[in-house]
């Protein structure tokens, strides 16, 4: 977006743009977090439960 106002840097504009072309466009696929990340710390905590207990 930043070509669309030529002359500007990175500015308010140009983040407002951005999320107006994302607002507006229908075929954008939404990002998900894989499970790989949310698992990791579960593991985790639950190992440090498991120690704490012993």
């Amino acid at each position: 977006m930043a070509g669309a106002f030529a002359g500007e840097g990175k500015t308010t504009k140009d983040a407002r743009g951005i999320a107006e072309a994302a607002r507006l466009r229908g075929d954008l696929t939404p990002v998900t977090s894989p499970n790989e990340i949310s698992s990791g710390p579960q593991v985790l905590a639950a190992r440090r439960e498991d120690l704490m207990a012993d």
